[in-house]
């Protein structure tokens, strides 16, 4: 006899459908091996990290401050990675192979050195949709969330708009996850009989559907009905709550504002959801008055990179010591960018115009598309924003239509830089 899914159940599983990941507050009670109502299918993923101030080009593109007086780069903190890519070597402690075999740099120019204009060109904001809004409704899946934002504290940029039901959606606390993927829950869990709550659903959707469509405002409680749906289709995930906060060093289930690691731990949840682009974002780097870069350095040796190797240890593993990538990750897809508002530059850590911007991926392979001077001056034949956008979405193997999208938003010269960022760094 199957067994019959309670009010309580049904209710937290549809809740799963209306997008209930973002809220928090569900209590501290879960199972040690949770229940995931994954999505077993969307297997691309787009994290981005937005250094909210600036992103020293001293970071990514480090061999035109070689001992010069601004940029900090010296024979001792300068590493070569091979075809062209020098970066400061903070990095050293992610996982050798992906250092040696998947990161990049890829320039980009929007043109803007005011904080606000360089967030708005950056995500190239149009009627408060975000070219992260295209992206992550074009690749489509069952994700109810599909474009998720993890800083609790709120940001105006990107906006919140929606497009094809797609919004971005703010999580706060990592307990609506667990409670979504069915960890709430004290041990030992059976999860309710998927069938039955799926007809739950596919009911509840059919007999507000009239509502959902007159009210625009609703159109993202029908979108996450439909993800709802298509999620309780695919088969149960498991994961383990305790190692993953524990992975993290985090004691807490909140996503703090300014803990990287609390981000990076909610986007791998974020992940086994099925959602498509998680963008994290780190305030206080706008560093002026650092001329040698000392600053940057230390916040990303203690703030950026023990929460960064963990993250893309557990997702990419590292085939040069043996160590694999968790098992939920195996199969998956996943495309990491660090960026910033724009550069630095000289003489004492101001505003520039553009980017140089690191990317982590499979789909990548090393080298840079990146020219700076020695003040840290993104070179003027550098691509448009477009170009890079496009390119990340080739990462994540978006699909062509959601790629062309892109590259028209991105105007005249789109296509001939996503041609030659992917030339000189994409695997064929």
């Amino acid at each position: 006899m199957k067994k019959r899914c309670s009010r309580r159940e049904a209710i937290k599983l549809a809740g799963f459908g209306l997008g209930s990941l973002s809220l928090g507050g569900h209590g501290s009670l879960f199972s040690p091996k949770a229940f995931g109502q994954g999505t077993g299918k969307q297997d691309n993923h787009l994290v981005c990290i937005q250094l909210h101030g600036g992103y020293s080009a001293s970071f990514s593109c480090a061999q035109p401050f070689l001992n010069h007086t601004f940029g900090g780069i010296t024979d001792n903190n300068m590493m070569s990675l091979g075809n062209g890519l020098f970066m400061h070597n903070s990095f050293n402690r992610l996982p050798a192979s992906v250092l040696q075999n998947n990161v990049a740099t890829v320039g980009l120019q929007h043109g803007q050195s005011s904080h606000p204009g360089a967030r708005s060109e950056l995500f190239m904001v149009n009627n408060d949709l975000s070219v992260l809004h295209h992206i992550a409704s074009g690749m489509g899946g069952p994700g109810s969330i599909k474009f998720a934002f993890t800083d609790g504290a709120g940001s105006t940029v990107p906006k919140s708009g929606s497009l094809n039901g797609t919004s971005m959606q703010k999580v706060t606390d990592m307990d609506g996850l667990v409670d979504a993927l069915g960890g709430a829950t004290p041990s030992p869990y059976s999860p309710p009989d998927r069938s039955l709550t799926t007809s739950a659903l596919i009911a509840a959707q059919k007999l507000s559907r009239p509502q959902l469509e007159q009210h625009q405002q609703l159109i993202t409680v029908n979108n996450g009905f439909s993800g709802g749906i298509e999620a309780l289709k695919q088969p149960v995930q498991s994961f383990d709550i305790n190692s993953l906060l524990s992975a993290y060093s985090l004691t807490s289930r909140v996503v703090g504002k300014e803990s990287l690691a609390s981000q990076l731990a909610c986007a791998e949840l974020l992940m086994l959801s099925g959602t498509n682009v998680t963008l994290c974002r780190q305030g206080d780097w706008d560093t002026h008055g650092d001329p040698d870069q000392s600053k940057a350095f230390r916040k990303m040796r203690s703030e950026i990179i023990p929460a960064l190797s963990t993250f893309v240890t557990r997702v990419f593993g590292d085939s040069s010591n043996n160590i694999a990538p968790l098992p939920a990750f195996e199969g998956k897809n996943v495309t990491i960018v660090i960026m910033g508002d724009f550069c630095r530059t000289g003489p004492k850590s101001q505003h520039g115009t553009g980017l140089a911007a690191t990317v982590i991926s499979k789909n990548v392979k090393t080298g840079s598309t990146a020219t700076v001077n020695r003040s840290g001056v993104i070179g003027p034949n550098t691509h448009n924003v477009g170009a890079f956008w496009a390119f990340l979405a080739t990462t994540v193997n978006a699909p062509q239509n959601t790629i062309d999208e892109v590259v028209g938003l991105g105007g005249d010269g789109t296509q001939l830089g996503l041609n030659e960022h992917m030339l000189a760094l994409g695997r064929a």
